[in-house]
């Protein structure tokens, strides 16, 4: 999914309607738990706080992760948090000039499949060519 394609501004707009996109995009941080003399009551509001964010975390990334094709998800593999996973699609799929799209060309032209291997590098061409 190439977050500037037409599928990336969908996810974008479903993300938003479910206000999950600042925590997609990082606007929303992650509450810190860090209370000096708090009273037990300021505690609660914490956990609480941290717990909604975590929540709301979950579900923004386990929602871009099941619309990706499968020829992409090991890209984010041990990414959890939704904002890395999106940072690495914007840095995978994000706009590219001329330069890098002769070089991806060039690349995919003459790209090897090795014998022990050969899936992943498939893998690696279709994205390329897609």
């Amino acid at each position: 999914m190439d977050p500037s394609s037409k599928s990336g501004l969908l996810m974008e707009a479903w993300l938003q309607e479910h206000e999950l996109w600042d925590i997609t995009m990082g606007a929303e941080h992650q509450p810190s738990g860090a209370l000096i003399q708090a009273n037990s009551e300021q505690v609660c509001l914490v956990a609480i706080t941290k717990r909604n964010w975590k929540n709301k975390d979950e579900q923004a990334s386990g929602t871009i992760v099941l619309c990706l094709e499968p020829s992409v998800q090991h890209m984010i593999i041990g990414k959890k948090i939704a904002k890395a996973i999106w940072d690495q699609l914007q840095t995978s799929f994000g706009m590219q000039n001329a330069d890098q799209l002769i070089t991806d060309f060039k690349s995919a032209v003459v790209m090897m499949l090795p014998v022990d291997r050969p899936l992943t590098t498939i893998d690696q061409m279709t994205i390329k060519f897609g």
